[in-house]
């Protein structure tokens, strides 16, 4: 290669590298600088309003506006454009009665989110278009660099080539990486809005039923949107901290959407909890006097079958279940205003105004005292110690049922639905890990009993060692099933020890046991069973 051949040969890949970077200034100047709207006239938008009240199904709409009057035809009327889905219509003229209104189709421009979308898709053609121009740059240096055989350049010129490519190929690779880096950027912010520039709206045209001036004048209307509502969620965090009150801190989360085509700017956002469930009860039964159709025999929980009746215990299979109602305490936060007083809840954010898209907004917060518990429900092969924590849910507080994220001191252990109901209300974090119970079996025996030997005993005993591995103790509530039985003559003892708590209600029987740090507490557990009867050998849980 000729000198004359490699200075034209330097100086196109000066002018393409210097023509990217140039592109990329001028990129980056274009993505500052807003869209330039077009020359034909926009359909007029609808106003943002003034309130909107909020609830999981829907969305209340009120805007006052200053509007003109049109003489049309010698009526006088008023043009009020609404967004796609406004239903229930209401609208007051101040001064003025409405005589009648009508809805056309109107196509809208869409503001709010689309607008943000047509704006992050120009920044990302425009980043695109750059970073190919870059692309092309580098490559075609990497190119220029392999394609010179040795010894074909004068020493001077290949001094100035490697120069020149020392300073313009380290800015190239800079760059292509920040483009890089704001292509991902756009590309994930327009995963997360919505496509579509422009949909179908309302246009109302209110005739009044008088004449009116040729002036502006006060119109107040109303309409409802179904594309728009908010769901709560909770976050329950249990604090456990070594020689420092347990306590519990939650906070009610309302998750809001709104897809009206616009942002509400300044409007004063009122959120209602709603009604949950039917509108309406349902029918009542009939009830109809006839002979009464034979009951299916009691299932039976014996190993194998016998003769005689039936003695029922705990049914070994059925899962245990646990409460799974959760409570909060009434919020102490002064940026949200609750009113607990109407037919439904409401809160009253102190922040106007509610973008379109998806928002989060916290509408209440608040740390309580809850000493913590341990409960342990064993088997032979189940030795979790579930932690716990008992509250009491203040009367005049109402709390939305919801999803929640259960957590201790920050991690999350796992998520359920939060209904409280009464006023006392049991929340449950998971298995304590370092809390754990071990059963053993002691005995199982059967004797025969009666002068004819035709009644039996049967007899059970277990023992139940829980195990503290924290450097706290810990207090443990123990609970198993009691024993039931159909069969008036069939009589059932207790050998405890410590003494059980029987529950008749829930049918179980309860030890309240302190472990001390690092240590472990036996309970031993007894059951006698004896029946007058030749019966099967019941199955024991």
């Amino acid at each position: 290669m000729s000198k004359a051949q490699f200075s034209s040969g330097l100086f196109r890949i000066r002018t393409l590298a210097s023509a990217a970077l140039s592109a990329a200034c001028v990129a980056a100047l274009a993505v500052s600088l807003p869209l330039s709207a077009g020359a034909s006239p926009q359909p007029a938008a609808p106003a943002a309003p003034q309130a909107v009240t909020l609830s999981p199904s829907g969305a209340r709409l009120e805007v006052v506006q200053q509007l003109p009057v049109e003489k049309v035809d010698g009526a006088s009327l008023i043009r009020i454009s609404l967004p796609a889905g406004a239903e229930q219509f209401q609208v007051v003229v101040d001064g003025m009665s409405v005589a009648r209104w009508t809805s056309v189709p109107h196509m809208l421009d869409r503001g709010g989110l689309a607008k943000r979308r047509a704006e992050r898709q120009g920044e990302l053609d425009r980043v695109e278009a750059d970073l190919a121009a870059v692309e092309a740059a580098l490559k075609l240096l990497d190119t220029a660099a392999e394609s010179l055989p040795e010894g074909s350049v004068p020493a001077q010129n290949l001094s100035e080539r490697q120069k020149y490519l020392t300073e313009q190929v380290p800015a190239l690779r800079l760059r292509k990486d920040a483009l890089k880096d704001a292509q991902t950027r756009l590309q994930s912010e327009l995963r997360e809005m919505p496509e579509g520039e422009s949909r179908p709206g309302r246009l109302m045209l209110v005739t009044l039923a008088q004449n009116a001036p040729e002036k502006p004048v006060t119109v107040r209307y109303a309409y409802t949107l179904k594309d728009c509502g908010w769901t709560p969620s909770y976050v329950l965090d249990a604090k456990v901290v070594k020689d420092k009150k347990d306590t519990v801190s939650v906070r009610l989360v309302a998750n809001l959407w709104q897809n009206s085509g616009m942002d509400w700017t300044g409007a004063k956002l009122t959120l209602v909890s709603g009604a949950a469930g039917p509108r309406e009860p349902g029918r009542l039964p009939s009830w109809i006097i006839e002979g009464e159709k034979p009951k299916p025999a009691a299932r039976s929980a014996y190993n194998g079958a016998g003769k005689g009746d039936a003695m029922v215990l705990e049914d070994a299979e059925a899962p245990m279940m646990m409460k799974d109602s959760r409570a909060q305490a009434a919020p102490r936060q002064s940026r949200v205003d609750a009113d607990m007083s109407g037919l439904y809840a409401s809160w009253s954010p102190a922040v106007s105004g509610l973008e379109e898209g998806r928002s989060s907004l916290v509408i209440a917060e608040d740390t309580w005292d809850a000493p913590l518990q341990w409960l342990a429900r064993p088997g032979l092969g189940n030795g979790r110690v579930w932690l716990m924590a008992r509250c009491t849910v203040p009367a005049s507080t109402v709390w939305p049922k919801a999803q929640a994220d259960f957590l201790i001191n920050g991690q999350k252990v796992g998520s359920g639905r939060f209904a409280p109901v009464g006023s006392e209300v049991d929340l449950f974090f998971g298995p304590d890990p370092r809390v754990d119970v071990r059963g053993t079996e002691d005995a199982r025996t059967r004797e025969e009993k009666g002068l004819f030997g035709n009644g039996r005993e049967w007899k059970w005993a277990w023992t139940y060692t829980v195990i503290n591995n924290r450097d706290r103790a810990v207090t443990v509530r123990l609970e198993r099933p009691a024993p039931r039985a159909v069969d008036a003559e069939v009589k059932i003892k207790y050998t405890n020890s410590p003494e059980a708590k029987e529950d008749l209600r829930e049918h179980k029987l309860v030890w309240t046991v302190e472990v001390p740090a690092g240590g472990r507490t036996d309970v031993k557990h007894g059951v006698v069973v004896i029946s007058p009867k030749d019966i099967p050998m019941p199955k024991a849980p």
